[in-house]
């Protein structure tokens, strides 16, 4: 999910009263405050002008943020004030314009957040964290909560060390899920039927949550100490919460569904039937929500169940399609929070379950604008085009749109009355030539990748082997065979 359509709360915190400063912190933190004014009063004309602020003020920010509040309490509002104005929810695509600057202040917020001030705050009780002496500190939190979740929707952690900090630090995000339980209605005072909040604190957490979940390659991690039968546990009391309360978790299940460890943890604990409970609850107003759940539920699903379900799946490969078509006009490729590899990924499952699913597909799905076997091939092969430089980068999530389309074009190479609209395009074939004699999708594999899925080379060849371009891989068809009766059944055992 996109960084942009994270839930957030309205600060609640602005009029913190004044505190006047006493002797003995003018003396010790003056400096502090020197530099706050500073970074408040550096030039800001320019895009980087204000990402160059907002990382000095994050320098700043964590060294008063490793004072207690009480010893230097102005020192603290000063820095609060100015966090409202740095960090608006609707600035961060200045941060967006620059990884090195959102992956840096990530960890900073990380690092702060396990410091052992905040990690005793994070364990009070919601009441005492609303103590007029607590007051200042819950705003830096959430400030160090919002932050971290959008920058770590801008890092790529490409880098073993990126995922080796985020393990390191993964004490924060076990204070955070027994907070999110805690504060679960059956926790509260009153008996709860509907609407109820889980706080501020909380909320900011499910974001961190949903974002942390969106980097697949860190779904393992988050595996551990019972998550994913906690999370399950959240859903089953969705019906209590109010609509933006319960939104984010579809959301984080459909981001552990798409690893395939994920998909077997989320089946262990029985998650299908308590997702379809979870549609039984109607949202305030129309939203993705129902997409996001459809696609969860085919990951999780086996080609059995897919296959019993024709009217069903017939809708999802439809919206799926939509979808792909609306995120293709987006210079990000993105559309409603969605970036374009989530539903190809997905399609590329159920093209393999069942050869009709891409029938239907390019001949009977109902999209705005009409699409036929012609415009939808082009389709694909137009997001191929873009994302052909894929393996030069380090964005894993271009190489992972790059996989699917290409495990897409193979599932279309297999079919005869299409293969004319693949052969007959030389800057396709070129490109698909290309892949399957270059190692550099070798690299790719190392990190994740679904068993739904073949490499990039594999995927080459079978193109090619298909369509009597490549005569060195006879025994690709085979192993397309094999891997269309059997990965898909093994990765979705439940």
């Amino acid at each position: 999910m996109d960084e942009d359509f994270l839930p957030d709360t309205t600060d609640t915190l602005e009029n913190i009263p004044e505190i006047a400063c006493n002797e003995i912190e003018t003396l010790a933190y003056q400096h502090l405050i020197d530099r706050l004014e500073e970074i408040e009063n550096l030039p800001t004309t320019d895009a980087q002008m204000k990402r160059d602020q907002r990382s000095q003020f994050v320098t700043v920010w964590n060294e008063i943020l490793q004072i207690p509040p009480s010893d230097a309490p102005s020192c603290h509002q000063k820095c609060a004030s100015l966090l409202s104005r740095l960090f608006k929810q609707n600035q961060i695509h200045i941060i967006r314009a620059n990884t090195k600057i959102a992956r840096e202040m990530c960890f900073a917020c990380i690092s702060q957040l396990t410091h052992s001030n905040i990690s005793r705050f994070l364990k009070l009780k919601a009441e005492q964290q609303n103590l007029p002496d607590n007051r200042i500190l819950k705003k830096h939190i959430l400030y160090l909560l919002r932050i971290a979740a959008q920058t770590i929707a801008l890092t790529p952690f490409s880098k073993v060390d990126d995922r080796q900090f985020i393990e390191n630090h993964f004490e924060l995000y076990t204070v955070l899920i027994e907070h999110i339980e805690q504060s679960m209605p059956e926790h509260c005072e009153t008996k709860v039927e509907q609407g109820y909040i889980l706080g501020d604190i909380a909320l900011r957490a499910l974001s961190l949550l949903w974002n942390t979940t969106d980097r697949t390659i860190l779904v393992a991690l988050l595996l551990r100490n019972n998550f994913v039968k906690k999370l399950l546990g959240w859903f089953a009391r969705a019906s209590k919460l109010a609509d933006t309360n319960n939104r984010p978790l579809i959301s984080i299940a459909l981001n552990i569904a798409r690893h395939d460890d994920g998909a077997d943890e989320l089946n262990k604990y029985g998650a299908i039937d308590i997702i379809k409970e979870y549609m039984k609850i109607k949202p305030a107003k129309p939203d993705n929500r129902s997409l996001a759940t459809s696609m969860t539920l085919a990951l999780l699903s086996t080609p059995e169940e897919l296959k019993r379900d024709t009217k069903g799946m017939n809708n999802v490969l439809t919206r799926l399609l939509q979808l792909v078509i609306d995120c293709s006009k987006n210079n990000r490729f993105r559309h409603e929070g969605f970036h374009v590899s989530e539903p190809l990924v997905i399609l590329v499952k159920m093209f393999v379950v069942d050869e009709r699913t891409l029938e239907y597909v390019l001949c009977h799905a109902e999209t705005k604008p009409p699409s036929d076997p012609h415009s939808t091939i082009r389709l694909f092969i137009t997001l191929l085009f873009k994302f052909t430089n894929a393996l030069d980068v380090t964005n894993q999530i271009r190489q992972y749109t790059l996989i699917s389309l290409l495990n897409i074009i193979w599932s279309i190479s297999f079919q005869p009355n299409y293969a004319s609209e693949l052969t007959q395009d030389e800057q396709l074939m070129s490109i698909i030539e290309k892949f399957a004699d270059d190692d550099k999708g070798k690299e790719v594999l190392e990190d994740y990748k679904p068993r739904s899925m073949e490499g990039v080379k594999e995927a080459a060849h079978g193109i090619l082997h298909n369509l009597n371009h490549d005569v060195k891989t006879d025994m690709i068809l085979e192993k397309k065979k094999a891997y269309r009766d059997t990965r898909i059944s093994d990765s979705t055992t439940k």
